[in-house]
């Protein structure tokens, strides 16, 4: 068998180790993102994995779970349907690496910013309990959350447990347009690694994907894509609009104007998009903060919106080179919600992605709202266990 363990020659987390034979865990697993980042991560690292050995992924949502059984095979005992922090340390020993998408809500402005004194910021708290008393703690660990996290007390918390267990920590606020993603959602990404050189030390945050030390110079900067890439087609606009799933209900719209709320519109030309949330697809006075919408209207065209024309409107914003504008829909424009399928794209979820019947729209808008984005977090992966030596 592979040797366990990391020496000064090895760009990986074992010397020749098989790639099915490391043990993964994944916590608050969701619908699978990290799983699917770190398939991925494998292909670009020349040594495709399609099967596992030992994946433990750990998700107390059933629906989430159910989701995940129909895309990723299980075939090590799983730990389903458990609760963090019902964990305890022979749950987690002798893991490979630790991959992780805590709650972001104790983060955020929604959330209040309750840091660890919201219940939901427990679970982390209770890993980053556990990490030390394991016999053979994980040699790498990969964790995404919102901007903001990286200045809580959760993470100082855990990023002082990480440094004095002997990790090095690369903290990195990313977004998928870097990488050529027609879509903003800045993370913030935390890697720790335990290497044969590696010191105890957190770095400070960087704005950039880390370097990769086999490849003689910088990579130049990915050729920026449009919606077109993504986007669903349609034999016309109409049979978007007479579609409850995806039309915008004009009550909400007639709402919004009286209030002088914009809402930010793309269109296919776009080749950035705001972030897309769990909110995403909600009829209620909020909904414009949970994603854009799709104008289906060309939008360097002229067609009336009933305030100016769609051209002028566009270049009244701040971001007519990247196709964004934030303005004050008339009820009956030519606008859709993006769909599930547009969203895994833009997410970089595999094509076969799929979700049983039983879903509703609305929950898969939720859940993916809640994911993470798999090129993005790939990348990062292929870094931690590849590349960073």
């Amino acid at each position: 068998p592979p040797q366990k363990g990391i020496t000064k020659d090895s760009p990986g987390i074992t010397v020749g180790m098989d790639m099915q034979r490391l043990r993964v865990m994944e916590f608050f697993s969701g619908i699978g993102g990290l799983r699917a980042a770190f398939h991925r991560a494998c292909d670009m690292a020349g040594k495709p994995t399609k099967t596992l050995n030992q994946w433990v992924p750990v998700e107390a949502s059933n629906l989430a779970n159910n989701i995940y059984s129909a895309n990723f095979a299980l075939p090590f005992p799983p730990l389903l349907n458990r609760d963090i922090l019902h964990l305890e340390v022979g749950d987690l020993e002798g893991a490979d690496l630790w991959l992780m998408s805590p709650p972001c809500q104790p983060y955020t402005r929604a959330g209040q910013r309750l840091d660890v004194n919201d219940q939901r910021a427990s679970p982390l708290q209770h890993i980053g309990d556990l990490l030390p008393k394991l016999h053979h703690p994980p040699q790498a660990i990969l964790l995404e959350n919102v901007v903001g996290f990286e200045t809580s007390e959760s993470w100082r918390h855990l990023s002082g447990v990480l440094i004095s267990n002997g990790y090095e920590v690369r903290q990195f606020q990313l977004s998928p347009t870097q990488i050529g993603i027609p879509n903003r959602r800045p993370r913030v990404y935390m890697l720790a690694r335990q290497t044969a050189v590696s010191k105890p030390v957190l770095h400070d945050v960087e704005f950039a994907f880390p370097a990769q030390p086999r490849m003689r110079s910088a990579a130049p900067p990915p050729i920026p894509k449009t919606l077109a890439d993504y986007i669903e087609p349609a034999s016309n606009n109409a049979s978007w609009l007479s579609n409850s799933d995806f039309s915008v209900p004009k009550s909400l719209l007639e709402r919004m104007a009286s209030q002088g709320t914009g809402w930010e519109v793309v269109g296919p030309n776009s080749t950035s998009s705001s972030t897309f949330t769990s909110g995403y697809g909600s009829n209620y006075h909020e909904s414009h903060r949970f994603g854009p919408l799709l104008g289906l209207d060309n939008v360097s065209g002229d067609s009336d919106n009933g305030v100016g024309t769609i051209r002028q409107c566009w270049h009244r914003s701040g971001n007519a080179s990247e196709g964004r504008i934030r303005r004050v829909l008339a009820p009956g424009e030519p606008v859709r919600l993006f769909t599930p399928v547009e969203l895994l794209r833009l997410a970089g979820f595999p094509e076969n992605f799929m979700f049983p019947p039983e879903i509703t729209t609305r929950q898969k808008y939720k859940l993916i709202g809640d994911s993470i984005n798999v090129e993005v977090v790939a990348r990062l992966i292929q870094f931690l266990i590849f590349e960073w030596a």
